[in-house]
């Protein structure tokens, strides 16, 4: 495990040098091998990419999946999907893959509504290579990073450094009052099969959150299973 701490004074500094960062290693991958893969945060960190898609790449051979998404329809105001694209609204021929069925119907409270699974995604990733060039996490106030949330009674397999599985659901023990959705996150096995980690947070609080979890290795502080993995080399971006 190896970690490096970038800080600057305010969010807008830190937003555009971890862009640059993700810039660099893309720029990276399209020379070495022709193409880019990366898994992105969504969030605050949906700042970060409005920077990122003014750079000159050739974005039609780079592919995008979220690190993490609710169990909601493509059009829905909780999509992280949609989010991300419309980050990347000028870059439209970036490819996309989508964790979620994108036909999925609008079920707010319908009980027949199909169940959370994590089929689609792990058959999307099964397409792509093994090995992201780049993925950029956030981490909220409880540590969870993707939707991998403190006390979910799926959260063991799903940070299980070996795990086999690429994707699986996530229903958080509490839900967020803003997107009380299950969820379809990656897998920190899948996640850390990557060359380049970025963590980005903002703040104080998350600040306390961070130094905890560089101190100790503990499911119950989630990002913490990132950070201390081993050969995991993350790079972590924080602002005041």
């Amino acid at each position: 495990m190896s970690s490096q701490l970038h800080t600057y004074p305010a969010s807008e500094l830190m937003q555009q040098a971890c862009a640059q960062a993700i810039e660099h290693h893309i720029r990276l991958s399209l020379a070495k091998k022709g193409s880019a893969f990366l898994s992105l945060a969504g969030g605050s960190a949906l700042a970060i990419y409005r920077k990122l898609s003014q750079a000159d790449l050739d974005w039609a051979r780079v592919s995008i999946v979220p690190t993490d998404e609710r169990w909601v329809p493509a059009n829905h105001a909780a999509c992280n999907l949609a989010a991300l694209k419309s980050c990347f609204a000028a870059r439209n021929l970036i490819r996309w893959l989508p964790l979620v069925p994108e036909l999925l119907p609008d079920f707010d409270d319908d009980p027949s509504a199909p169940k959370p699974s994590a089929h689609s995604a792990i058959k999307a990733l099964a397409a792509m290579p093994m090995r992201f060039d780049v993925v950029l996490l956030g981490m909220g106030l409880d540590a969870h990073t993707a939707s991998l949330f403190p006390g979910a009674s799926q959260l063991s397999a799903a940070l299980a450094p070996d795990g086999i599985t690429s994707a699986a659901v996530i229903t958080p023990k509490q839900m967020p009052a803003e997107a009380p959705f299950s969820r379809i996150s990656l897998t920190a096995s899948r996640l850390l099969h990557a060359d380049a980690i970025l963590l980005a947070i903002t703040g104080a609080a998350k600040r306390e959150v961070l130094d905890r979890a560089l101190l100790r290795d503990d499911e119950a502080l989630p990002i913490s299973r990132f950070l201390h993995a081993a050969d995991a080399n993350i790079e972590i971006y924080w602002s005041a």
